[in-house]
């Protein structure tokens, strides 16, 4: 028995224990990767919120850890009009809008609680994405970003029948299920 060797291997994250996501929870496995990589984490009360609306925030702090917590040129002064610097996800929200994945409104607002939709989520991940080519570009960034995300396969099981529907609303849950996959790429 060789002790004290490293070997170079991470921890495996310890796996929550959801009082609200059972294991036969269609989206088990995605909430259980977010959750235990720390991408999108449960609540302290021991709950993931499965249902709950996903908001702009919660999508920036997760691909920002995707990303690895990259270095972020921290301003004097927020850019942001209705966030503060000392915001716990500042930075996130910093690289998000700096890569292009989550913009600011007209007036220069972030909205770091305003509900995701479908077709936001496709834009982000595709601009996380870098912005590959699609097949037949229509010029629509929300359109060529869903059209990427269907062909990468993204929006399984997220889809109304055969139809995204851009403008329904994305739960916590389904954010996982994204997250997990667009991880997979």
């Amino acid at each position: 028995m060789i002790v004290g060797l490293d070997a170079g291997y991470e921890e495996a994250p310890t796996l929550p224990d959801f009082t609200d996501v059972r294991s036969d929870h269609p989206y088990y496995d995605e909430i259980m990767w977010a959750a235990g990589g720390g991408i999108v984490p449960g609540g302290e009360d021991g709950t993931f919120r499965p249902t709950r609306a996903a908001d702009r925030v919660t999508l920036a702090a997760a691909l920002y850890e995707m990303a690895g917590r990259p270095e972020v040129e921290v301003p004097a002064s927020s850019p942001f009009k209705d966030v503060k610097a000392d915001h716990p996800h500042y930075e996130a929200m910093l690289w998000a809008e700096s890569e292009g994945v989550l913009t600011l409104n007209k007036g220069g607002a972030f909205r770091p609680s305003a509900a995701l939709s479908r077709g936001m989520v496709a834009e982000a991940l595709y601009a996380a994405a870098g912005s590959p080519a699609v097949e037949s570009p229509s010029g629509d960034g929300q359109a060529d970003a869903i059209a990427w995300s269907q062909a990468e396969g993204l929006d399984e099981g997220i889809v109304d029948g055969d139809e995204l529907r851009p403008n329904a609303r994305v739960d916590r849950a389904e954010t996982a299920a994204w997250l997990y996959r667009f991880d997979r790429l």
